[in-house]
């Protein structure tokens, strides 16, 4: 990762390679400034313009991971300033003062009380999963950069959980860096908007058979939801990210579906961004659909407290109702089918689920094949290669693909790009 702070511009830029479970690559660029910003997705070359309401808020948090940044906004907040005395921290004493910023959180500042350095910073919010969640910034390995004292490594936690632990391996002072390094290249693709507020809209796949259209969370991660109204009831794919947006989804579900209870929750696997709204459909009575190993956690997930941010489940207690199968489950009524598997151990996820609707040849699949939400598909992973060996021992008439990060394809070009790469 390279990150660059034009504090005089108002811009900062990011410039982040990794790979996620299962060996998917990512090549993101974030451009933040007062007007045009942008994500570019390097590797499919595709722009996404950020919402500029968004704009501010993310620099304010890019630039929290300078300590000498995090201090001004302290400064700016004099009146909210709190001394909660000394503690010990890591076997030195630390003397802790806490301000309120200017959305109303409190952050706690921890300073050396020998080399009067800054050495961590705590916040305390409410995360859809895991309820009252403590997150800790920490700066370590100060050292002389520019004749400033910067600390060379920072390490994330959430919750008491280890979340990155990064070392810079160079860090400049006053670089004066050129207008280019900010600039849209001209030769991308644009996508959609992304980072604006929250909304959601059912695309018709069939008859009965709705598609949640993207919803955007971080950088270019879209995430969606397939939705089947049966004669008595409604079946759901998949509660991505949060309680709000399951809210905001069952809203549109009850304009298509008025006076059917949903009845069913399927998530596909457990990772956090698509089970994150799932307390919002335990709260309106839906059982949850799981495979084993995954049980154990949503009941974790019902039993985490709310304090901070009460949400539907928090006023109206209840405990879950979770139906477990090993391999394969049915649904059907007179007018509908749909099939899920779990078709796990795959190299994202020990237990992950696809949902088939045989009549009209559609599957449902999350973090199986590219997550992009513009073709031409990437490159085949090892993810991919594991996704197409087990959809082929199924034995699927698959002619669509509906993808839990945004977008609907054809099973043909999927085909195709697997082909490509291959050669």
């Amino acid at each position: 990762m390279t990150r660059v702070f034009d504090l005089r511009g108002g811009r900062s830029y990011r410039d982040q390679k990794t790979l996620f479970r299962g060996a998917s690559p990512y090549w993101g660029r974030q451009i933040l400034k007062d007007k045009d910003s942008f994500i570019l997705d390097v590797n499919s070359n595709v722009a996404y313009p950020v919402n500029s309401a968004a704009v501010a808020g993310n620099i304010r948090a890019a630039q929290r991971r300078i300590p000498h940044l995090l201090l001004q906004v302290a400064l700016n907040r004099a009146g909210s300033l709190r001394s909660l005395g000394t503690l010990r921290l890591g076997g030195e004493l630390h003397h802790v003062i806490t301000f309120v910023d200017a959305n109303g959180a409190q952050i706690a500042l921890y300073f050396n009380a020998r080399s009067n350095l800054l050495t961590k910073y705590e916040t305390l919010g409410d995360d859809p999963i895991l309820g009252d969640a403590l997150g800790e910034t920490i700066f370590a390995d100060y050292r002389d950069a520019g004749g400033v004292k910067i600390p060379f490594r920072i390490i994330l936690k959430y919750a008491g959980e280890l979340i990155s632990d990064q070392t810079y391996s160079e860090v400049r002072i006053n670089t004066r860096p050129s207008d280019k390094l900010f600039a849209m290249p001209l030769d991308v693709t644009q996508g959609p908007e992304i980072l604006g507020p929250t909304s959601a809209s059912l695309r018709r796949l069939a008859d009965d058979v709705y598609f949640v259209n993207g919803i955007n969370s971080g950088d270019v991660w879209f995430y969606s939801q397939m939705v089947v109204v049966f004669k008595d009831y409604v079946l759901v794919v998949e509660a991505p990210l949060s309680n709000d947006i399951s809210k905001t989804v069952i809203a549109k579900i009850e304009s298509v579906a008025p006076g059917k209870p949903i009845k069913y929750l399927i998530p596909t696997h457990y990772h956090t961004d698509h089970i994150g709204g799932v307390r919002e459909y335990i709260a309106k009575g839906a059982t949850i659909v799981t495979t084993p190993g995954n049980q154990r956690f949503i009941e974790q997930i019902v039993g985490k407290q709310h304090s901070i941010r009460p949400d539907s489940l928090s006023s109206n207690p209840r405990a879950p109702t979770i139906e477990v199968f090993k391999d394969r489950r049915v649904f059907k009524d007179e007018q509908h089918e749909i099939q899920l598997y779990n078709i796990g151990p795959s190299p994202h996820a020990d237990e992950i689920v696809v949902v088939y609707v045989p009549k009209e040849k559609i599957l449902f699949v999350s973090d199986l094949m590219m997550t992009r939400m513009v073709e031409p598909f990437t490159p085949q992973t090892v993810t991919e290669k594991d996704f197409v060996e087990k959809l082929r021992g199924l034995n699927l008439q698959v002619e669509s693909i509906a993808n839990g990060h945004g977008w609907v394809g054809s099973m043909k070009a999927f085909e195709e790009s697997l082909k490509r790469s291959s050669q």
